[in-house]
């Protein structure tokens, strides 16, 4: 373990006592979805779930692996540019298997805010409900990276905020159903 790694350990578990959950875990498999920006706090909400989280290929994703090992969360790694369909498969098999999943779901480039349809597409193939999350930050900063990445000061606080399911079996179930559920509380 490097003192990246490390560091990251003590920053997660100060963040993490300071977050606040709106909602219950849920007991049935669902997917997760959150933007890139509000990553962190996302993952301050899965990591009681015990989900599996989709992860980068890159040197953050090795980072992020890291970081969160020992919390009771399991990783495929991959992205739309990278292995993109067997992360899938495997994110669908999770599912089907009983787990619930968690990833960002506009990205992994970008741009900012603009959700991809493979969310919709793990949600049909696995008959399994998106759960968006919406976060409010009482202190925050923002990374100049592309997502603009949201950062909780610690010992601010931090409410994760599970938003009603959306099903994917009708056609009714689009990217914008499910942007305008994320981008609640970005506005």
């Amino acid at each position: 373990m490097n003192i990246l790694s490390t560091g990251g350990k003590i920053i997660w578990n100060i963040m993490k006592r300071s977050c606040r959950i709106n909602k219950s875990v849920e007991a049935s498999p669902v997917i997760y979805a959150s933007l890139h920006q509000d990553m962190i706090a996302a993952l301050m909400h899965v990591s009681s779930t015990g989900a599996t989280l989709l992860v980068s290929n890159s040197k953050d994703g090795d980072l992020l692996e890291s970081i969160l090992s020992g919390e009771g969360l399991k990783f495929i790694r991959g992205s739309t540019g990278q292995s993109g369909s067997l992360a899938v498969k495997r994110l669908v098999a999770e599912l089907r298997s009983g787990n619930s999943i968690g990833l960002a779901v506009d990205g992994p480039k970008g741009p900012h805010g603009a959700i991809q349809e493979g969310v919709i597409a793990i949600s049909r193939l696995s008959g399994c409900p998106i759960v968006p999350l919406t976060m409010v930050y009482s202190r925050k900063i923002n990374l100049k990276n592309w997502d603009k990445t949201a950062v909780p000061i610690p010992f601010s606080k931090t409410v994760v905020t599970a938003g009603e399911k959306i099903n994917c079996e009708h056609e009714s179930a689009t990217v914008e159903v499910l942007a305008d559920a994320l981008l609640k509380g970005q506005l």
